[in-house]
């Protein structure tokens, strides 16, 4: 049987799994978001049957985005899911090495860890924050394993995780209406009634997954060097899911449902 590599694995769990169905979501949200910017317009152009149903489809796919991320981990199912990180950590404790234990440490403290400025590398910021400390230059081999702070992270994880599955607030409202959206309408399709859909707003839903986008830094940063969010907290991959919403919105101003703003008669640079 094939070692387990669990540096290795853990990198595999946040990317391509993790990252990119956080990438999904936000690439749904971005569409619907431009749609419905522009409902008006395009129901007035009578291109709203087909928008209503390209609607329907990003919905049940952002949904199925949130359920993936929640879904608790099962045997024999290599689940990959907060939940499932959450064991993953706690499981390899004392094999899994820090890349920045102090941001791991910042964030159990509950402050605002330090991250790379915009523009800045990783490798960049390391040699800047060990300066300012009064270093040279960063230490050769500064990553070494503490089983009790990672097995804490884990923790904190699983309570965050627990808050959202069986709190009274609003992230706990999205997460138990994205669950019932999934397991009784899109999954399957049962003889229960709407009413029966916990209460929640796209407002909250996407609070749910920002708070999510956290927790995945977090990980990413402390055991992979890898930068998910900008200084100010600003997930990356967020803005460039957003991409998509300006393609669409460009698309309908060519198509003129919508007026073009873009100034394309000016001369180009």
């Amino acid at each position: 049987m094939e070692q387990c590599d669990p540096a290795k694995e853990l990198n595999e769990f946040l990317v391509p799994h993790l990252a990119e169905v956080i990438f999904q979501a936000d690439k749904s949200l971005a569409l619907l978001r431009t749609i419905g910017e522009n409902a008006d317009e395009i129901n007035q152009a009578r291109f709203g049957s087909l928008f209503g149903s390209l609607q329907d489809r990003l919905k049940d796919h952002f949904i199925l985005s949130l359920a993936k991320l929640t879904d608790p981990p099962r045997k024999p199912y290599r689940v990959r899911s907060m939940p499932a990180l959450a064991r993953f950590l706690r499981d390899h404790a004392d094999e899994l090495a820090f890349q920045d234990e102090d941001h791991v440490r910042a964030y159990l403290r509950g402050e605002k860890p330090d991250r790379p400025a915009d523009g800045e590398d990783v490798a960049q910021w390391y040699t800047r924050r060990f300066q300012e400390q009064g270093a040279t230059q960063p230490p050769e081999s500064p990553h070494r394993t503490d089983t009790a702070l990672t097995k804490a992270l884990a923790d904190s994880l699983d309570a965050t995780l627990d808050a959202i599955r069986s709190g009274a607030n609003d992230l706990a409202k999205a997460y138990k209406s994205v669950r019932w959206l999934r397991d009784k309408k899109i999954a399957h399709r049962e003889a229960t009634g709407d009413a029966m859909r916990p209460e929640c707003t796209w407002g909250d839903a996407d609070s749910l997954l920002g708070r999510l986008k956290e927790l995945v830094a977090v990980v990413a940063m402390g055991y992979c060097s890898m930068s998910f969010t900008d200084a100010n907290g600003v997930y990356h991959l967020t803005r460039d899911a957003g991409r998509v919403g300006i393609l669409l919105e460009r698309l309908l101003a060519k198509a003129r449902i919508i007026r073009d703003d873009s100034n394309e008669d000016s001369p180009q640079s």
